[in-house]
């Protein structure tokens, strides 16, 4: 199957709807989304989950191969009024330096990755006793 989610980049930014405030508060009872905590979010595509913890005060790298969803994710971020660091990558080889996450996410993508790869290089970008949040 081919993947071409860029190609409907524009249609992504419209309509797909972000996480509810009361994901993120269910998170924060685990410690995960607290102000100036970093975040990784691998598959962005559009920053939906990425947005919801820059809201929320988190430092955020989000990670996507297609330059075209990444486009459209800073158009909504100064919508949004954040601040997100976008990086061109794939998860199987994050361009993200070693233990530097306090968090990990993925958010509806996982099953597009080589699951075990992505897992080591999750693993890898992970301070000790990072959350990893797939979702």
């Amino acid at each position: 199957m081919t993947r071409n989610f860029g190609a409907a980049a524009q249609d992504y930014a419209k309509y797909r709807a972000g996480f509810p405030d009361s994901f993120y508060d269910r998170l924060k009872v685990f410690g995960i989304g607290t102000p100036g905590q970093r975040v990784v979010d691998i598959g962005t595509g559009t920053g939906v989950l990425a947005r919801g913890f820059a809201q929320r005060g988190c430092q955020v790298i989000s990670v996507d191969p297609d330059d075209r969803l990444l486009e459209q994710a800073r158009l909504l971020d100064r919508e949004a009024s954040v601040q997100i660091e976008y990086r061109s990558g794939v998860a199987e080889n994050l361009p993200v330096e070693d233990n530097y996450a306090d968090i990990i996410t993925a958010g509806t993508c996982w099953h597009w990755f080589d699951g075990p790869v992505a897992a080591r290089e999750a693993r890898r970008i992970g301070k000790p006793g990072a959350f990893i949040v797939f979702l």
